[in-house]
């Protein structure tokens, strides 16, 4: 169900179900239509009245104008001060969240930015143990969480 909010993660959802039941056209925007709620099912309502005919990728489009970040979002920026506030859990389900919008970055930068942010009693830790991937960095700092 998609009820607002960042829409990138729901889009990839169906498109994935219709890429695997080789869903096209405009049945792509009745099945949609199934796991909207909200202002969403409001705005697909609009979108139908007045444009019977919108495509997927319209619709899409519209989504991410009205309900995703806008272009002035700095994703490298982001992630690169995202600092851990609650649990180990907690800031690496922000970070991984953040992580999947930036491009490019090696998996030595993400590993360091991902050690840099978190708590200074589990940073120091972890950064003794020289993770080498961001998997093993997240699980050494959940075990010193511990």
């Amino acid at each position: 169900m998609f009820y607002g909010g960042d829409p990138i993660p729901w889009i990839l959802k169906a498109e994935k179900y219709f890429e695997y039941h080789d869903i096209q056209g405009l049945q792509r925007m009745t099945i949609a239509s199934f796991h909207l709620e909200g202002e969403v099912i409001l705005r697909f309502q609009w979108f139908r009245h007045s444009r019977p005919q919108i495509s997927w990728q319209e619709f899409t489009e519209a989504l991410c104008i009205r309900f995703g970040p806008t272009v002035y979002d700095d994703y490298d920026e982001m992630l690169s001060r995202v600092k851990q506030k609650g649990t180990v859990r907690d800031y690496q389900v922000e970070f991984e969240r953040l992580a999947t919008r930036v491009y490019g970055w090696p998996e030595k930068a993400l590993v360091g930015c991902f050690v840099g942010g978190l708590r200074d009693d589990i940073k120091v830790e972890v950064k003794a143990l020289q993770p080498n991937s961001l998997s093993a960095a997240a699980g050494l700092a959940r075990l010193q969480e511990e």
